[in-house]
């Protein structure tokens, strides 16, 4: 597998949740966008990856946080509300000279499925590694409560680990926009294979 597939496949795998209803979810995006002498790191609370009409947004900033990972530190990124015609995404900037990691949580609060009573929290990521043998300094968020960790295994297949805490979680479905898996099901060692 080459590896900007598996750097595809790696961001789309890291936007996590656990949902009881999808039909009309919002997810907690990160894309970023390569500028001159900049980095435009996007957040994007939505249905998709581009911003919309942003009307949650004032859920992630009251409850929100994005950081930003080089190998060497993590620092608290900071993201502003932004807004060009209709549409409302944050925003911020960063300054990469290597491979880096983008992380983001925001607690959204309580959301009604049916009868029942949901406290919802978004968790994503962007990794950015320029070499597979970076992955592993940049796989994991430490930061995130709830990660799904990527890796390639012996044979090139992107697999991942999904913590919680910092320990694996096994048992459970989980729900992934932008892959496909090969079990809906957590493994042993909260491990998940993509086809």
């Amino acid at each position: 597998m080459n590896f900007t597939k598996f750097r595809t496949l790696a961001c789309a795998a890291v936007v996590l949740f656990f949902s009881v209803a999808t039909g009309s979810a919002h997810y907690l995006w990160i894309t970023v966008d390569p500028l001159e002498d900049e980095h435009a790191v996007n957040v994007i609370f939505e249905h998709g990856l581009k911003p919309r009409d942003g009307s949650y947004i004032p859920h992630f900033v009251r409850r929100g946080t994005t950081w930003y990972y080089d190998g060497e530190a993590v620092r608290t990124l900071d993201v502003k509300d932004t807004r060009e015609g209709d549409l409302r995404w944050l925003r911020g900037t960063i300054q990469p000279e290597g491979p880096y990691a983008v992380s983001s949580y925001g607690l959204f609060g309580v959301y009604r499925y049916g009868e029942m009573d949901v406290l919802l929290h978004y968790y994503a990521k962007h990794i950015s590694p320029t070499a597979v043998a970076e992955l592993p300094t940049f796989a994991r968020a430490e930061t995130l409560d709830l990660d799904l960790v990527p890796s390639l295994d012996s044979d090139g297949n992107v697999t991942a680990q999904l913590l919680w805490k910092g320990d694996p979680v096994a048992g459970r479905k989980i729900t992934i926009r932008g892959g496909t898996i090969k079990n809906p099901f957590i493994g042993e060692e909260g491990r998940i294979t993509f086809l």
